[in-house]
């Protein structure tokens, strides 16, 4: 049952887990500015498509 429904939705294996180092998308201001946050962010919890990172300190 889940599989078919899961080939039905076209359901993705996840591609980010615990741990990874990821770039948060950022509000962008004009035209030069980043869409990225400059700052590295470590993901810390992952539920369902919520992710949870906090900044990585050097």
């Amino acid at each position: 049952m889940k599989e078919y429904a899961d080939t039905a939705a076209k359901a993705k294996p996840d591609i980010f887990q615990v741990g990874d180092t990821i770039l948060v998308r950022q509000r962008r201001i004009n035209a030069l500015s980043s869409p990225y946050n400059k700052h590295p962010h470590t993901i810390v919890k992952i539920k369902g498509s919520m992710i949870t990172a906090k900044k990585a300190t050097s």
